[in-house]
């Protein structure tokens, strides 16, 4: 996916942008180019001047990609538009693969030994997180965020920031949950 803020950016070789949701003129360019809107993402900021161990029941550790978080990232990410190359939208899991080999370490929860969920931190940035459907209602998503949050800011940072679907309204709720203030819409395109 590529990022434009004008039309001189755009290549006929690509099949996905990122504008500005603001940028209707660069919008009705991609319909003109035969491109169809797919999702509207915010990127999220959490800042890291609280304490988050009131939300961590589970403790955290670091993790290398492994099958299980394989798993758990091609039941959750289904319906995200990063793993979208076609319209109809539907998961390209090839492009999940390249998403996740890029994975250098994440972190994981583990619920009775069972891994439950990760979340991959690149440089304060929220790349990738989810947790298996069947922990989610027991806290463990929240859990997850917020333990990554505490050791980022023991560490001195004093933020974490993702970005994600406005279709998402559990993960909008946690990051709310977590301080969280939301910026930047930015709408996806694809080529139909």
């Amino acid at each position: 996916m590529k990022n434009i803020s004008s039309t001189e950016e755009f290549s006929a070789d690509c099949n996905k942008y990122s504008i500005d949701s603001a940028r209707n003129d660069l919008a009705e360019f991609l319909r003109e180019k035969n491109f169809v809107f797919i999702d509207r993402t915010i990127q999220a900021s959490i800042p890291l001047k609280n304490d988050f161990k009131k939300f961590c029941r589970l403790p955290i550790e670091k993790s290398e990609l492994n099958e299980r978080i394989f798993e758990i990232a091609k039941k959750s990410f289904v319906n995200d538009a990063r793993f979208f190359d076609s319209v109809p939208p539907v998961m390209n899991v090839d492009l999940l693969e390249k998403f996740l080999s890029e994975m250098k370490f994440c972190y994981v929860c583990r619920v009775k030994n069972e891994i439950a969920g990760f979340i991959e931190i690149v440089d304060c940035e929220i790349r990738l997180a989810a947790v298996d459907e069947k922990f989610r209602l027991g806290g463990t998503v929240l859990n997850l965020y917020a333990g990554a949050a505490d050791i980022f800011r023991e560490q001195g940072y004093r933020k974490l920031i993702g970005r994600i679907s406005t279709k998402n309204t559990p993960v909008i709720n946690l990051y709310s949950t977590l301080g969280a203030t939301f910026t930047r819409p930015q709408d996806i395109y694809i080529r139909r």
